[in-house]
């Protein structure tokens, strides 16, 4: 397998290699030379690795994100290798402290104010078309909700920051003091208090993962209130939200997410849809 640079890896199947976690989208292997590769399962998933390579790029010397050795292609599928990130990140501080709640959320506000602070490459798709996008295609939303969260979105500034799409506590590792993101592939530029409103969505409606311990269930469910509210109240303090345009992106942000059909999650992020669009008056 050659990457992008002509770069050959010493293993040519999955099967030689260490399997370190999965998803949805892409498995993670470890490589004997302690490098990581993300390979997507859809081999023509190259759209996205190909955001994910270029927010690492646009990260390189910022120390937010893994360092990008190279990308890759293995028996047709697409990915990327990286530098192997050590230590569990804010999940992992949270659970071994659990009493630290407030301080982590904070922690984690700080965060993605500092990637917000970095400027998209123009190369990477618009935030609006890729919310758009989705919207459009969430087969639990109805046509009315749809017209009215895309109504919503026309109404939006487009903004040139560098927006992760899924920013959360898992998707941080490193150190507590030296945090990294991963899970790049929804990379986008746009205005970053979108990026903010997709957060405060996953805090208010994210359903645990399954297999999800009861100590991090506990944790995530109270993340609805209290570490959700200290979340906005930290990013807030160190670079203002304007309420309005946080509500609009929220009511997008909110549509969106529907795209992602995820168990227990459709019928409350319905019922806000129509709540919000009750009080607009159309």
């Amino acid at each position: 397998m050659a990457g992008a640079g002509g770069r050959h890896l010493a293993v040519d199947r999955p099967g030689a290699l260490t399997l370190i976690g999965e998803g949805v989208q892409a498995e993670v292997f470890l490589q004997p030379d302690s490098s990581v590769l993300k390979l997507w399962r859809n081999p023509a998933a190259h759209q996205a690795v190909d955001r994910e390579a270029t927010a690492l790029r646009a990260l390189a010397d910022r120390g937010l994100a893994p360092v990008l050795i190279d990308v890759v292609e293995l028996d047709g599928r697409p990915g990327i290798v990286m530098e192997r990130v050590a230590n569990g990140g804010l999940a992992a501080f949270l659970r071994s402290r659990p009493w630290k709640v407030a301080w982590t959320a904070s922690a984690l506000a700080e965060f993605h104010v500092a990637i917000h602070e970095v400027a998209a490459p123009v190369t990477l798709p618009r935030l609006s078309d890729h919310v758009g996008n989705e919207i459009r295609s969430a087969d639990d939303l109805p046509s009315d909700l749809a017209k009215f969260a895309l109504g919503a979105l026309e109404l939006l500034p487009e903004g040139d920051r560098l927006c992760h799409g899924d920013f959360h506590i898992a998707n941080v590792l490193g150190t507590s003091d030296k945090p990294v993101a991963i899970d790049w592939p929804n990379a986008a530029r746009g205005d970053p208090i979108g990026d903010v409103a997709h957060t405060n969505i996953l805090h208010r409606f994210g359903r645990p993962r399954e297999g999800t311990n009861r100590l991090e269930r506990a944790v995530i469910d109270w993340g609805r209130g209290a570490f959700g509210r200290r979340y906005l109240e930290a990013y807030h303090s160190r670079l203002p939200i304007d309420q309005c345009l946080f509500e609009r992106w929220e009511t997008v942000r909110a549509a969106a997410r529907l795209s992602a059909a995820v168990p227990g999650e459709v019928q409350p992020l319905l019922h806000f849809l129509e709540q919000r669009r009750a009080h607009s008056g159309l």
